[in-house]
């Protein structure tokens, strides 16, 4: 197993030396790098950065008992194996494989003609030439050996992205069509990103918004009477604990989520009955640097309750922000068909989706129930390319399916939507229980919330007049018939010839 290791590894370097004497070439006769070339190197970079975890992780546990049986004081440290932050190709002499997937007389090639098709061409100096012949010397040694593979090596070849946790997996295919083709015989886990692409984006931000805060205000309520100001007159008061006590979150969700979700989810489900199912949320927040996650990776569950308990009544409070989260994508499901998601993931806002997450937990289910691991497809559904930082949405391109973003609701839904929001939290309703806890407490915590779902930035509600006695009106951002996206790709087993 050590041996085959070392193989793939002098391999990698090999290919990788093979691709940066392709781009000096390129750059020194100012050519364009030929784009399946430019592919390769970019799966090359992505690759290097999964790398540098796993080696890190290696050097820590594993590196260290190899040294103890071999009678060194320490392993190395994975920083040193890297020069710093910049991995380092050196030349190793002692290899004798190269892959044998690659044409290695094709890129032979390239470099030739990057070197004498432009000119003026800045000459090789005698280091550099000693280096090409080495390296050229490399590229026509023994092959590596087949490896062991869990697929037709056709398909391997073709869609095969690498080993995470004991997880063999594998990426999908662009057709020209529009769909997509993956391996048959692997297990096919289609991961959603919430925001624009499972549900409409701003829309869904604002509808959350105000029917968390009439959450919030219903669990208040039931820890603390006094959460209702005592200059409140008993009419308003009465009518706010019976509706809060009348509210259900999760109804609310449901009648709504013909609106919030993305058109043909029900279509696109259907057509994919044997998938599994996951949902990147957008809900995590960051603490002192540290990012803090409403979802645990170990047990797969939502928090329900804050971490300390209620002041007043010294009982376990639901946090309002994480049972919307987990109830608003419980409905979603329903209305979709998704049976048995296999749970919701947090992502890191705005940072690359970490898929290699999902493998660890598949490859954890898989040791807990005693199975072995089969191999999986892992795809996701994102409406970005990169991420706030520039970087690729996921940290392999070939797990990536690009979608139109859904950001607002079809236009003659409008209508619709605000006769639900009417009938969830009527306006004059709303405008009494403001008008009243303002004008006992005008820093209340209701007044508070009240002011930022109804802001300049909501795209759900308006408020209009004095802060003392607004007017709030539903107005949804709606979009034509002609701007909402199109229907979601299928995703087509491939079968080998």
């Amino acid at each position: 197993a050590l041996l085959l290791q070392a193989g793939r590894c002098r391999a990698a370097v090999r290919r990788l030396q093979t691709l940066d004497e392709i781009v000096r070439s390129s750059n020194r006769g100012a050519q364009q790098l030929p784009e399946h070339v430019s592919k390769e190197a970019g799966k090359w970079r992505s690759c290097a950065l999964g790398m540098q975890d796993q080696l890190a992780y290696f050097f820590s546990s594993s590196a260290k008992q190899l040294a103890s049986l071999l009678g060194e004081q320490e392993a190395p440290q994975a920083s040193a194996m890297f020069g710093g932050t910049e991995l380092q190709l050196q030349y190793i002499d002692d290899s004798n494989c190269t892959p044998d997937h690659h044409a290695e007389a094709q890129d032979d090639g390239l470099i030739e003609r990057a070197n004498t098709s432009a000119k003026p061409v800045i000459p090789l100096s005698a280091e550099e030439k000693r280096l090409k012949k080495q390296r050229l010397k490399a590229m026509h040694t023994v092959s590596l050996p087949v490896l062991s593979s869990m697929l037709p090596m056709q398909l391997e070849e073709r869609f095969r992205v690498g080993t995470w946790y004991d997880v063999p997996i594998y990426g999908a295919e662009k057709q020209k069509d529009g769909n997509y083709l993956y391996a048959a015989g692997t297990e096919l886990h289609l991961v959603w990103d919430i925001d624009q692409t499972k549900l409409v984006g701003e829309g869904t931000n604002d509808v959350e918004l105000v029917l968390k805060c009439v959450l919030w205000w219903k669990e208040e309520l039931q820890h603390d009477m006094d959460f209702i100001p005592a200059g409140v007159d008993d009419a308003v008061r009465q009518e706010f604990i019976e509706y809060c006590a009348s509210f259900d979150i999760s109804q609310a969700f449901d009648s709504m989520m013909s609106y919030l979700s993305r058109p043909g989810i029900r279509d696109f489900v259907k057509a994919h009955q044997n998938a599994k199912w996951w949902t990147f949320t957008n809900k995590d927040r960051t603490v002192e640097g540290q990012i803090v996650r409403d979802v645990s990776d170990e047990d797969g569950l939502v928090g329900m309750f804050q971490e300390d308990p209620h002041e007043v009544s010294g009982l376990p409070v639901i946090d309002a922000n994480k049972m919307a989260l987990r109830l608003l994508d419980e409905s979603a499901d329903r209305y979709a068909g998704i049976k048995a998601e296999e749970r919701p993931l947090v992502g890191v806002r705005g940072q690359q989706k970490d898929l290699r997450r999902i493998a660890k937990l598949i490859d954890t289910k898989n040791k807990a129930e005693g199975k072995s691991n089969r191999p999986v497809t892992i795809v996701l559904l994102d409406d970005k390319d990169v991420d706030a930082y520039g970087f690729p949405q996921t940290n392999e391109p070939r797990c990536h399916c690009l979608v139109p973003c859904y950001n607002a609701i079809e236009e003659k839904c409008g209508d619709k939507l605000k006769q639900e929001m009417q009938r969830i939290l009527p306006v004059d309703t709303l405008h009494r229980f403001y008008k009243a806890f303002r004008g006992a407490d005008d820093s209340h915590a209701l007044v508070q919330c009240v002011e930022i779902m109804s802001d300049d930035q909501s795209t759900l509600m308006k408020r209009k007049g004095t802060s003392k006695d607004p007017t709030f009106t539903y107005n949804p951002k709606v979009e034509p018939s002609s701007y909402q996206p199109p229907p979601l790709p299928k995703f087509v087993p491939l079968r080998p010839s």
